[in-house]
């Protein structure tokens, strides 16, 4: 018996969380559907050059022109994978929408229309409420094309039985199916491996895959954190912690800037520049001195004290760099405690995190909603700090760990993972999945 024919619209660049998802994935589903993916590539899909906009156009209308030859189309997205502008990011998704046979989207952010409560906001103050109207006029614009059409494009799909939606916590199916009126929504958590893949990563010794970690002293303990260098993350949060730990622990952090954030001209990010500063590495006694009439008493023996700096922590926070898909799961067997000390910015799941409940790893999170929402798939699996609280991050560090590492017959795995896909596209009942 022939597979049916699926078609998943994704970025597959290597150095991005989506691909990553959408690889891992291909493995889930193969033995259900026969399997193509479409790259959104990001040169195009992300330039705001006119030429390239026109070319991106081109891509995603002989996309179009072949999905007569699949049974059902995948859309991972990510708004942005589809453009930089809204309009353009909307135009696209309409088009493949439309000509898809049967539309299955699964959304990795759920974005929250704000346009009305800034009305109000705006309109409650009167007049001073004028400098707010540019603000008010872009988030409307965003909501129109990213919401209003996106979620439209889906309900005229729906008319024949022919979409749903995938999301990774139940409050944004709820959200979803709720407040937009969309039918047929299947929440499913991240999920990247297999427990057969598991068990084999756990079977192996990681001590030497890191060249970056090798020299690090006997008895070393080690906090991971993962994912790309960027401010929503708060590892500097992390490394304010580190320095109320004692000296055995170490901060490794595997990833590296994302590919838009490496821009010409710029010397230095100004987010691994706010770690630097953190760090303090290379800084004396002297360089922290202020004012101009400072007696210093100093033995002789004691003089080496002024060209060092004990708030120096160079030499306990590594940089890993960059790692691919196999090599996060491979660095959370590395540490002691995986830590995502992340803000609040609305995000719906994180990838890293996922990987780290699968391996077993204790997780210490900052209480974001994304976080709580994850908690709910794997109770006891995550211990909260607030965000932001170094202290508490550090006390959370030294207790005993609350958490239930081995969660005994897990309910959301790849192979729920893969029912749900097989039923959000077309195998199967499609009925809401909200319980």
């Amino acid at each position: 018996m022939n597979k049916p024919k699926l078609l998943i619209v994704s970025t597959f660049d290597e150095l991005c969380g989506i691909a990553g998802y959408t690889r891992a994935l291909l493995t889930q589903i193969d033995d259900i559907f026969e399997c193509e993916v479409f790259d959104l590539d990001q040169y195009f899909m992300r330039s705001a050059d006119p030429k390239l906009v026109k070319i991106a156009d081109a891509q995603i209308d002989e996309l179009c022109n072949r999905l007569n030859q699949f049974d059902a189309v995948n859309i991972q997205l990510e708004h942005g994978t589809l453009g930089q502008q809204p309009r353009d990011i909307a135009r696209r998704f309409e088009k493949i929408a439309h000509a898809a046979p049967r539309l299955s989207v699964t959304f990795h952010t759920v974005l929250q229309g704000q346009f009305r409560e800034q009305l109000a906001s705006v309109l409650g103050r009167g007049w001073r409420g004028a400098s707010g109207i540019l603000p008010l006029l872009a988030s409307a614009r965003r909501d129109y094309y990213l919401n209003y059409r996106i979620l439209k494009a889906i309900r005229n799909k729906q008319q024949a039985n022919a979409s749903a939606v995938i999301t990774h916590t139940k409050r944004d199916a709820r959200n979803i199916h709720y407040i937009n009126g969309i039918k047929n929504v299947f929440h499913h958590p991240l999920v990247f491996h297999r427990s057969s893949e598991i068990e084999r990563i756990k079977s192996r010794n990681y001590n030497d895959d890191f060249p970056m970690l090798r020299g690090l002293p006997h008895g070393a303990k080690i906090i991971g954190l993962f994912g790309f260098l960027s401010p929503y993350k708060g590892f500097e949060v992390a490394l304010k912690a580190l320095r109320h730990l004692p000296d055995d622990w170490h901060i490794a952090l595997f990833g590296g800037l994302h590919p838009n954030e490496i821009r010409k001209g710029v010397k230095l990010n100004a987010y691994i520049e706010t770690l630097l500063k953190e760090i303090r590495g290379g800084e004396t006694f002297l360089d922290n001195i202020a004012g101009d009439n400072i007696k210093i008493d100093l033995s002789l023996e004691k003089l080496d004290n002024l060209f060092t700096n004990p708030q120096d922590m160079a030499g306990r926070v590594h940089f890993v760099g960059s790692l691919s898909d196999q090599q996060f799961a491979n660095a959370t067997m590395m540490c002691d405690c995986a830590v995502f000390p992340y803000e609040e910015v609305g995000q719906s799941a994180s990838g890293p995190i996922s990987i780290a409940i699968e391996m077993g790893v204790r997780i210490i999170a900052s209480r974001t909603r994304a976080f709580l929402q994850l908690e709910r798939y794997f109770p006891g699996r995550i211990e909260f700090f607030e965000i932001g609280n170094h202290i508490e991050l550090a006390q959370r560090i030294l207790s005993e760990p609350e958490q239930n590492l081995k969660i005994e017959q897990a309910q959301w795995t790849a192979i729920t993972n893969a029912d749900t896909y097989a039923k959000a596209n077309g195998i199967g009942d499609m009925n809401v999945i909200l319980k």
